[in-house]
């Protein structure tokens, strides 16, 4: 079964300093034509520095797609309300996903479709393919008794990770958001991130915490509050050496004024 080892695919564990944080994985995201162009000419240098690819399905140019892809994929088809394009329906949607099994490292699909597309979670799993479940709010934070609930029905439903994508207005929300990702990281496994003022800032605490796929752009950003993953990779690199720096010593860093 395919599953996300949390060592790194360039270092072993035991090349790895001590540290007791591992960086999440981080996802450079596929939506355009454009992106495939970037794709296609990007330098090896890339791959090592980002782990996974995602392909939006929805609105990618689809004879164009690789024969080959540099690195493992998930695969999704984006619910018209959770911004997908096309207005596809459930059926193309869970036509696309299924026909993507053969080449995809993952499955991604949409918390609202979990049910009209069960059949596809099932064949998933069946030919070993990694599922996640994913909520997208472009508005609010929901409460987190609803997006703990929504968490442990992904883990009945036999998913491996819970995604969770918010728009982060307030510090509250934040500090929120947070707190869902600790009590989530003793349940199951989760990846959350936000949206808008407080994306940003949050896809970079989130992943201290446990969120474990982290998501940039390749070619362009989709939404406020996107890093492109280039630059989130070299924020975690950073953040690794810091920590591992102190695990060592026992001294924090000290910051140039």
């Amino acid at each position: 079964m395919n599953t996300l080892d949390p060592r790194r695919s360039q270092r072993s564990r035991k090349e790895r300093a001590p540290s007791s944080w591992i960086p999440p994985f981080v996802v450079g995201t596929l939506h355009s034509a454009a992106c495939l162009r970037k794709l296609s000419k990007a330098p090896e240098e890339i791959f090592q520095v980002i782990d996974l690819l995602e392909a939006r399905l929805d609105s990618l140019p689809l004879d164009s797609l690789p024969s080959r892809w540099p690195l493992p994929v998930i695969a999704t088809a984006r619910h018209p309300e959770e911004g997908g394009e096309g207005s596809l329906t459930s059926l193309k949607r869970q036509q696309l996903l299924e026909e993507a099994l053969p080449w995809a490292f993952a499955i991604d699909i949409e918390w609202r479709s979990r049910k009209q597309l069960a059949s596809t979670m099932e064949v998933a799993k069946k030919t070993k393919r990694l599922v996640i479940l994913s909520f997208h709010d472009f508005y609010t934070l929901p409460p987190q008794k609803r997006l703990t609930s929504m968490l442990l029905e992904a883990k009945e439903r036999g998913a491996d990770i819970f995604k969770v994508a918010c728009r982060i207005n307030t510090k509250e929300e934040l500090l929120a958001l947070i707190d869902f990702q600790i009590m989530a990281e003793t349940q199951f496994p989760a990846a959350t991130m936000g949206m808008g003022p407080g994306g940003k800032l949050s896809r970079l605490l989130l992943p201290l915490f446990g969120s474990m796929l982290s998501y940039g752009w390749l070619a362009q950003a989709q939404l406020e509050g996107q890093w492109s993953a280039l630059e989130i990779a070299a924020h975690f690199r950073a953040f690794e050496k810091e920590i591992s720096l102190a695990a060592r010593t026992g001294v924090e860093p000290v910051r140039q004024p």
